[in-house]
């Protein structure tokens, strides 16, 4: 016979009787006699002795499972070990409260042990810190990702197609939690997919609102399946890195960022207004890079844009962000492409990439994006080479600006159908090394191996358009490889030596046929129409009376500035904002400001 008798208040072993018994071997009468007496003295101890008031922690340390109701009142408390709040029982931890959790330990085997505080389904969390007494999650050590963080497993509906059996999720959705204000969670973070603090399947009769998080390895939070609303969440100097297999929430707050990040397909990166993260060069070139099926969510606003850096703030520090979707495109790559064309990678406003364009990278690169994908206000500031491209694809993108890049500002190819308005391109010669395509736009229709065109060749429509290159080095507009395209209302400014170029016959053969169609365009000290040997019609780009070459009216304030007589392409397609003008920046709605360099 084996018996173990253990009595355990918050995880403190009170006796383990299990030798004892063993040495007892067959005598069940001494047996019985025995742990009868164990028996009475632990219950004459529970009656005498307050140390085991489950409502407290012993020893003012949490550690083990939480069974009934427990309140931490204002003070310092130690997390020895996982701390797990069971269901049906709350912890209730008052504001100033200080809990210092216990630093990982890795065993024999290598494996990493990790203190966390467990919320386990129908358990409850209630803080009552305030912003003058927080309550506080930190850890002794002082360094990002010594402990694991918090986890609230709530009774929210998940989608569980795998049908794998998890320790959260249910059919309530506006389960409740708890009550979390006031909160500040320090180094915590097992790695960039183990938050500060991960919400699962958590109702939205949950509060949470005003939380920190400091120096965290993770990214902070982790919002997952749940319908809980957060609110005032913030992070200082937390890391961000490797692949990212689950959905992601970056606060408003700073992050560094360092090697290539890769959001997964089934996974969604959402980044909160206000948020930086920094690029740190490492062993490898970073990247942001959102794989087919992945998201990503930039929620950025006029005043609180998403930037994007690095330390070293020089032009091609780091790689830049790609997205890679499914819809289809001309060139078979095993990263991009589908049939999809109304594929969704996610929703991109107001976010400005500083400092990338590493080798041959786009800072922005918009690889088999669908159309369903929104992009809009995007800022691409000091690139090392180009600055956007559209490598097929049926994405549209408004309301983007390309200042001091290297390359060239936009580029499109092998096959990309989508729509543009309001495109902005001004370099400044002097205050960024220039590469030998540094253009304005550059329009490839899309060639093989063998140098035979495939299609779909590029057909996008484009609109509102203002380049200031100052640079001789390549011509201001120029199209390649048998693109297609409608352009309209363009302001193409300060390029002495070269306008538009035209490289091939596929190309010239596109304008001729009216294919390629350029018009409602007013032009600024710009050279000859480099035609490289193709032959087309004389003042080709001149013919029109909407192509004004010279144009006296064109008097810009850097690049804001725009001239009449435009067409208004809302009438083409419905797609377009209305305007009358052509350019991109109206005196009177100079939409970069508040968020661009």
């Amino acid at each position: 016979m084996n018996f173990k008798l253990v009595s355990r208040f918050n995880g403190l072993v009170i006796f383990n009787i299990q030798n004892k018994l063993k040495k007892m071997k067959n005598n069940n009468i001494l047996k019985f006699t025995f742990v009868a007496i164990v028996f009475s003295l632990i219950m004459s101890a529970c009656e005498e002795d307050e140390a085991f008031d489950f409502s407290k922690p012993f020893n003012n340390t949490l550690t083990g499972d939480i069974i009934a109701d427990m309140h931490l009142v204002e003070g310092d408390y130690q997390m020895k070990s996982v701390t797990r709040v069971k269901d049906g029982a709350t912890l209730t931890i008052e504001a100033g409260s200080i809990i210092t959790a216990s630093e990982k330990i890795i065993d024999d085997n290598g494996t990493v042990h990790y203190t966390n505080l467990i919320i386990e389904r129908g358990g409850k969390l209630v803080i009552n810190g305030t912003s003058d007494k927080p309550v506080t999650f930190t850890c002794a050590n002082e360094e990002a990702g010594s402990w694991g963080g918090i986890i609230i497993n709530g009774k929210a509906p998940v989608d569980n197609a795998t049908g794998e059996e998890l320790e959260y999720g249910g059919d309530m959705a506006d389960d409740n939690s708890g009550m979390i204000k006031h909160l500040k969670i320090e180094y915590a973070g097992e790695s960039s997919e183990m938050f500060a603090l991960t919400m699962n399947a958590v109702g939205s009769e949950t509060v949470i609102e005003n939380v920190q998080v400091m120096n965290s390895l993770g990214t902070g939070f982790g919002l997952n399946e749940s319908t809980v609303v957060p609110s005032n969440l913030s992070v200082i100097g937390s890391y961000i890195g490797g692949n990212i297999t689950k959905d992601m929430y970056l606060a408003t707050g700073s992050y560094f960022m360092q090697g290539s990040v890769n959001v997964k397909e089934g996974a969604t990166l959402t980044i909160h207004a206000g948020a930086v993260i920094t690029v740190i060069k490492g062993e490898w070139p970073a990247s942001l890079i959102i794989e087919k099926g992945g998201k990503l969510n930039v929620n950025g606003t006029q005043t609180n844009p998403i930037v994007f850096t690095s330390a070293e703030q020089e032009a091609g520090s780091w790689g830049g962000i790609v997205l890679n979707g499914m819809a289809p495109v001309s060139k078979v790559h095993n990263a991009y492409g589908g049939d999809d064309e109304s594929d969704n990678s996610g929703s991109i406003q107001y976010l400005r990439i500083e400092y990338a364009g590493l080798d041959t990278e786009n800072a922005f690169a918009a690889n088999a994006v669908g159309s369903e994908t929104i992009i809009e206000n995007v800022e691409v500031y000091y690139c090392g080479r180009s600055a956007f491209g559209f490598t097929g694809g049926t994405v549209n993108a408004r309301y983007l600006m390309a200042s001091g890049v290297g390359n060239t500002m936009f580029k499109w190819d092998f096959g990309w159908q989508g729509k543009g308005q309001f495109w902005l391109g001004y370099r400044n010669s002097a205050d960024v090394t220039l590469g030998e395509w540094a253009g304005g736009i550059v329009g490839d229709g899309g060639l093989d191996d063998n140098g035979e065109a495939i299609l779909p060749l590029s057909n996008p429509t484009l609109s509102n358009i203002t380049i200031v290159n100052n640079d001789d080095t390549y011509g201001i507009v120029s199209f390649r490889y048998g693109t297609k395209g409608l352009l309209r209302n363009l302001v193409l400014v300060d390029n002495p030596k070269k306008g538009f170029q035209v490289w091939d016959d596929l190309a010239a053969g596109n304008i001729n046929s009216g294919l390629l169609d350029i018009d409602y365009a007013s032009t600024m000290n710009l050279g000859n129409h480099g035609y490289n040997g193709i032959v087309l019609p004389e003042n080709r780009f001149e013919a029109s009376e909407n192509f004004i070459q010279d144009d006296a009216e064109i008097s810009l304030n850097g690049f804001v500035g725009t001239t009449a007589n435009g067409t208004d392409m809302s009438l083409v397609d419905a797609w377009f904002e209305s305007t009358n003008y052509k350019g991109a920046v109206a005196s009177d709605n100079n939409w970069t400001e508040g968020w661009t360099k």
